[in-house]
């Protein structure tokens, strides 16, 4: 079997074993994402290295489930390396059943993207 037909059968079959989708987005994708939520939006910044980050995400989850179901919705927005797109990022849902959207933030720029969620944010996660 030639390495690029072993490549996208491997991309394939992680694609399907991974479960849920991981969606790339440039600060101007989450603002208008935000904006067209239709109901509040909890929007949470975190990553897989963040081991506070990985202990509220099920805290988050079950507190909109069971208090808000419905009436709220969550988010969280991975700054995750680029590596870790989408791959990574999908396996870890699956692994730690992240029932909620992922979405990983293709932006490198802190100075940039990070006034644009909150002018005094630093960058810092979870957040």
């Amino acid at each position: 079997m030639n390495k690029l037909l072993l490549s996208l059968t491997v991309v394939l079959i992680a694609s399907l074993a991974f479960g849920q989708s991981v969606k790339k987005m440039n600060i101007s994708d989450l603002e208008a994402y935000i904006k067209q939520s239709e109901k509040p939006l909890v929007v949470n910044f975190w990553a897989t290295f963040c081991k506070p980050c990985i202990e509220e995400i099920p805290y988050f989850q079950n507190t909109i489930k069971e208090k808000y179901d419905g009436l709220v919705d969550l988010v969280l927005v991975s700054l995750d390396l680029p590596e870790y797109f989408p791959y990574r990022l999908s396996y870890f849902g699956t692994q730690k059943n992240i029932s909620v959207p992922i979405v990983w933030l293709n932006e490198t720029n802190a100075d940039y993207f990070c006034p644009k969620i909150d002018m005094k944010w630093s960058g810092a996660i979870p957040a």
